[in-house]
């Protein structure tokens, strides 16, 4: 296979469907990476697999995908195998066992234990900016549906992994960036099969429920930052300054651990200014910000402007896709008042966009 042809041709059906690398990536349930180095030939020759997911990504059909599929020289190729048979209780695949207890989320873990195993969910994906905890969150529910019902929870940790899928209702999580198998194969192939995928963005595959999580309350968050701070300064007593850090970093718990670490070296008096400008707390909002296209980009600032709450129907230009977008992204909160569904722009997003110019459509080469 001639790899520099290849890229070129992914690099042409990517362009001509609007997408950017990051965009067709998270569609395809790539990394980044992976499409730049297929674009600019720097890969090995792709799995079979990596080019459907690509294809499928990039939406093609009939005689244009016979032609990428060729291009890649994988064409009529085989998946890695996939083994179906029933496996005892006692064979039961665990999920791996968290490093440290889990602060609130008891209703998000409930929600979407429930979504798995009592509803007709088979693919729900976990969406949010990093930080937020999704990992966390799809442990403890693949340890939730392992020990309370049983389920058999397969995590695999490196790409091409061989699966041994049960024929009793089983769980797959595929967690973070790592993009690997071909899901909905895997899917049609085994009916009891369930998956959670974690991502920054919605995977794209037919089927997915999309599940965005939010940052912690404030009570919750609070309750974290002084567990991280008292591992560093077992005597440490509530100040004023771990309230105004929670309210700074909104309850975004990889946040609030990279603000622990801070309280042992500032004084509250430089921690919050200091904490407004962090690259590490501002460096995940930055990146889910840029996954959106200039129009979303540009809307968004529109409503980092409002101090208060909002409701869909108060924000004129801003239609409930655009909504619905933004709070897959992670960059909104939802929260109710008066039984009435409400948003606001994350602290940390306000943060990112109030340090750069007006960002306008057309900006970025897309």
């Amino acid at each position: 296979m001639d790899t520099y042809a290849f890229g070129r041709i992914l690099r042409a059906y990517r362009r001509e469907g609007g997408f950017t690398q990051q965009q067709l990536a998270d569609r395809a349930m790539l990394s980044v990476r992976a499409v730049r180095d297929l674009e600019l030939g720097n890969a090995r020759q792709p799995r079979v697999g990596t080019v459907r997911l690509l294809a499928d990504g990039l939406q093609l059909r009939g005689q244009r995908r016979s032609t990428f599929e060729a291009a890649a020289g994988r064409f009529g190729e085989t998946e890695p195998a996939l083994h179906g048979r029933s496996i005892g209780r006692e064979e039961n695949q665990r999920p791996p066992a968290p490093l440290h207890g889990l602060v609130g989320r008891r209703t998000e873990v409930r929600a979407l234990t429930d979504l798995l195993v009592a509803g007709d969910q088979r693919l729900v994906t976990v969406t949010g900016v990093g930080g937020v905890g999704k990992s966390r969150l799809a442990a403890e529910v693949a340890t939730t549906v392992h020990t309370e019902f049983g389920w058999p929870v397969l995590w695999p940790t490196e790409p091409a992994a061989e699966f041994t899928v049960a024929d009793q209702p089983t769980l797959l999580v595929l967690d973070g960036e790592w993009r690997g198998q071909p899901v909905t194969t895997l899917l049609h192939r085994f009916p009891a099969l369930r998956v959670v995928i974690t991502s920054r963005t919605p995977s794209g595959i037919p089927g997915e429920r999309v599940f965005p999580l939010g940052p912690l309350d404030q009570a919750a968050s609070e309750r974290l930052l002084l567990t991280h701070i008292r591992l560093l300064r077992p005597a440490f007593e509530p100040t004023p300054a771990v309230t105004e850090v929670c309210q700074l970093v909104d309850g975004l718990p990889g946040a609030l651990e990279q603000a622990a670490r801070r309280f042992l070296l500032l004084p509250a008096s430089r921690l919050i200014v200091l904490l407004a400008r962090d690259p590490h707390i501002l460096a995940p909002i930055r990146d889910s910000i840029d996954g959106l296209r200039p129009s979303e980009r540009f809307l968004l600032g529109r409503l980092a402007d409002r101090d208060a709450s909002w409701a869909v129907d108060e924000t004129g230009p801003i239609t409930a896709e655009l909504v619905h977008t933004l709070l897959s992204h992670g960059l909104l909160h939802l929260a109710e008042h008066g039984g009435e569904p409400r948003f606001r722009v994350l602290t940390p997003v306000r943060l990112v966009l109030s340090g750069r110019n007006r960002v306008l459509p057309g900006d970025h080469q897309r």
